[in-house]
């Protein structure tokens, strides 16, 4: 028997997505071990309902990943967007690593062109658009980060121009099946 939502266990859930402050990776495994709790069928209709709430549409998709830890979770998530959002979300995804300091020197290109097959045609079917953070980084530098992913949305925008923003009439063209 799936584990049905509470209100109270609704509105945690909420909060947490609502922060605005980083995450630390274990306090995000808590998040994630409780988004996982509850059954897809609530999941799934939630989340289309947030188009809604974000009118016209959200012009982004944003999939954060660790560097280094492309796992079956991670793939997982991207097989979730899929089902959410359909075929055309590929079209509006930016993946931000963050650990941009685990990789030392080495660009983030090279990174990926090393990585699983998975994260590679994963890269590949949104457009190649990623970039990496340092999450360790201040002033001048984390500005530099935050200037680069805007100009990434920009540039996003303007290539989906005829449809710049993700609507809930696309979702509804691709779903793949009832929850």
């Amino acid at each position: 028997m799936m584990h049905e939502a509470t209100g109270a266990e609704r509105e945690r859930l909420v909060s947490d997505l609502m922060e605005t402050v980083p995450v630390a990776e274990g306090r995000f495994g808590e998040w994630r071990k409780r988004l996982q709790a509850l059954p897809s069928n609530y999941v799934v209709p939630e989340v289309r309902k947030c188009v809604k709430f974000c009118s016209p549409g959200p012009h982004v998709i944003l999939h954060v990943i660790c560097i280094g830890r492309f796992t079956q979770e991670e793939e997982q998530v991207h097989q979730l967007i899929t089902e959410i959002f359909g075929l055309k979300a590929k079209n509006y995804i930016i993946l931000l690593f963050t650990h941009k300091e685990y990789l030392e020197s080495e660009s983030i290109e090279n990174f990926i062109s090393t990585q699983d097959k998975k994260l590679q045609q994963y890269a590949a079917e949104c457009g190649n658009r990623f970039l990496a953070f340092n999450n360790k980084a201040e002033g001048a530098e984390r500005e530099a980060q935050v200037a680069e992913l805007m100009t990434m949305i920009d540039c996003l925008v303007e290539t989906n121009r005829d449809a710049p923003y993700y609507t809930e009439e696309m979702m509804s063209f691709n779903k793949r099946r009832k929850f």
